[in-house]
């Protein structure tokens, strides 16, 4: 049977909790809707007649086990891996803009954890990310490099060309900043073929990765490639309504109209 459930943006383990326990009272009460649910994800039930399915023996550990199939999960172990993941996230998210940088890496941590556990390749992805930029916060650039290419690894092997852009550009930035800018632009240049050949890449991402190649050619002394970038970024901003983005970019052309010798 396929799951049929999507989980809402923000999960809640005891909202899943309460779903199950509904369950659970649903099947003491034998209520007729139950059996497919029952039977679409209890193994022991799957052949069983509706009255059978009705008088089985059905614990809460069963229930639990019904909402996780529904929602997609192998079980409920699994779920609640990734539901405890994901509220981490968010707490980490808050406690890094409030400058609780002890207490965001302490959730990170914990969610990369669980993503593993739960073989959610999305969510660790964006966790490794987000570890990464703290590890940058805490002065660690050795280990937030390796957590970026762990994610540019994990996102390779998941398939998903817009993640995988997002986190080889975030590289190349790490790489630029510590100044191997080889690195640094192969991986501008990689991040902008995805982005440009990804059907549903939003603008704004496109002239994220245009600035920092832009900038690189910039300190080059590559000036008419700078340019060229420069007014790319510059159209891209403008067409997203991101005036500071406008902004910069006419400043630098400016400046480089102004080296011209």
């Amino acid at each position: 049977m396929s799951p049929h459930r999507t989980l809402p943006q923000q999960p809640s383990l005891s909202h899943l909790k309460k779903q199950a326990k509904v369950l659970l009272k649903a099947h003491a009460a034998r209520d007729p809707e139950v059996v497919p649910r029952l039977r679409g994800y209890v193994p022991k039930l799957a052949n069983a007649s509706d009255a059978d399915v009705l008088s089985a023996l059905f614990s809460l550990r069963d229930a639990q086990r019904v909402i996780a199939c529904e929602y997609g999960f192998f079980n409920w172990d699994v779920l609640a891996a990734y539901v405890t993941a994901e509220e981490l996230m968010r707490g980490a998210s808050r406690a890094r803009r409030e400058g609780r940088t002890d207490d965001a890496h302490r959730d990170l941590v914990e969610a990369v954890a669980l993503y593993r556990r739960a073989s959610a390749n999305p969510g660790l992805v964006q966790a490794l990310r987000a570890l990464s930029e703290v590890e940058r916060d805490l002065g660690r650039n050795d280990e937030a490099l390796k957590l970026y290419e762990e994610g540019v690894a994990v996102s390779r092997a998941e398939g998903d060309s817009l993640p995988l852009a997002h986190t080889i550009r975030h590289l190349g930035q790490l790489h630029h900043d510590a100044g191997r800018v080889g690195e640094a632009e192969r991986c501008y240049c990689e991040a902008l073929e995805l982005y440009r050949g990804h059907e549903s890449t939003p603008p704004l991402d496109v002239a994220n990765a245009v600035r920092p190649l832009a900038i690189l050619k910039e300190e080059a002394g590559e000036t008419d490639d700078a340019r060229r970038l420069w007014r790319e970024a510059r159209d891209l901003y403008e067409a997203c309504g991101v005036q500071a983005g406008v902004d910069e970019c006419s400043e630098r052309l400016t400046q480089l109209s102004s080296a011209r010798p």
